[in-house]
């Protein structure tokens, strides 16, 4: 899992200071926090008052951050842990949040033990009037989400989503939550799911009218690795990156009409605007499409397990009818891509099974 955290110029590191504006800290399946810029290493597990039964295998499933929270903590993270006894067969999950401050310090906040295994969580922060309001979202594995709001000393369960989270209120998934996105402007809110199963679930609800149009389902041939909104500066539309393991990664276009119609005439608009855009060509021939990331509007980095970064340059213009995109450019990296964002105006890192590589201009 890969992590990317702005903070204030300058910082104290422990035992070394230099200025910085953006940290890549990664986490591990065995709990350590290491902060590649700084060589630091953490070990949760270690942290005081994290408890866990002994005689136990502990290991990290997933994990979420948000950034800057309040004036005292840069960042939160939110960790999924599972028990394994001696067998490894999973015995019991666990959500931990834990708050990092400018100087370092790593801060248990609060554990609660989960009542299903977990495969997917998502921190995300909604703003009202008055304050930022943190919530927690943990998909269990072939089973709808659960929902909790992220206090300072504590996890308080949401059982009714209707107020904080319509969208995803009565959902089913078919299948196992592995993915997610979720982006929001003055009208909309556009959510994502991709599942194990090779569906994708995108919804999309009304603030304004506080409605809930219908959510759209699209079917791949194998599990989905990549489904991320682009950034845009259109209200009523959003692209999209999708792609399974197979690929090839694909451009959705969700639009939807604002106008002040009906209700009725917004969702049939929606149901009839998604649509396939534009296919990136050739990224599926480096054996399975892994992770991916959108640097800006219009430059998409696609990581493979075959050790291939491919960079695609996407057309700002909306089109009528699909197109295929030929590859810009390609790296090539030491092992398996598994993750890869934006370090910096100039570089990336990439998560791989060799470890963090930082790929810059001109690589």
């Amino acid at each position: 899992m890969l992590h990317f955290i702005n903070l204030p110029t300058p910082v104290t590191i422990p035992h070394n200071e230099r200025e910085t504006s953006m940290l890549t800290f990664t986490i591990g399946i065995d709990g350590k926090l290491t902060c590649d810029q700084t060589k630091t290493v953490y070990d949760l597990k270690s942290i005081e008052k994290l408890q866990f039964s002994s005689g136990t295998t502990i290991e990290v499933v997933c994990s979420d951050c948000l950034l800057r929270i309040n004036e005292s903590w840069a960042v939160m993270f939110s960790i999924i842990w599972v028990e394994l006894n001696s067998l490894s067969i999973p015995q019991k999950c666990f959500a931990t949040t834990l708050m990092l401050n400018d100087e370092f310090h790593v801060n248990l906040c609060c554990m609660v033990e989960l009542p299903d295994l977990v495969a997917h969580c998502r921190l995300i922060s909604r703003p009202d009037s008055n304050h930022d309001n943190q919530f927690l979202l943990i998909f269990p594995k072939s089973l709808p989400p659960i929902l909790f709001s992220v206090e300072p000393s504590k996890l308080k369960r949401i059982f009714n989503f209707s107020e904080t989270f319509p969208e995803l209120e009565d959902l089913v998934p078919s299948g196992t939550v592995i993915r997610s996105s979720f982006i929001q402007n003055e009208l909309f809110r556009f959510n994502v799911l991709g599942l194990d199963t090779g569906f994708v679930t995108i919804s999309i609800y009304d603030i304004k009218d506080k409605a809930l149009l219908k959510r759209c389902n699209l079917r791949f041939a194998c599990s989905i690795t990549v489904a991320e909104f682009l950034p845009t500066s259109k209200e009523d539309s959003q692209r999209l990156l999708i792609s399974s393991a197979m690929g090839p990664a694909a451009i959705w276009r969700c639009l939807v009409k604002s106008s002040t119609g009906r209700m009725e005439t917004k969702k049939s608009l929606w149901e009839s605007h998604c649509q396939l855009e534009f296919t990136l060509q050739g990224s599926q021939k480096y054996d399975s499409v892994n992770c991916a990331s959108v640097i800006d509007k219009n430059r998409i980095f696609i990581g493979t397990y075959k050790g291939k970064v491919l960079v695609y340059e996407i057309p700002s213009l909306v089109l009528e009818r699909p197109m295929e995109i030929t590859l810009s450019n390609s790296l090539t990296v030491d092992g398996a891509v598994f993750a890869i964002k934006e370090a910096s105006v100039n570089s990336l890192t990439a998560l791989t099974s060799d470890g963090a590589f930082s790929i810059t201009n001109g690589s």
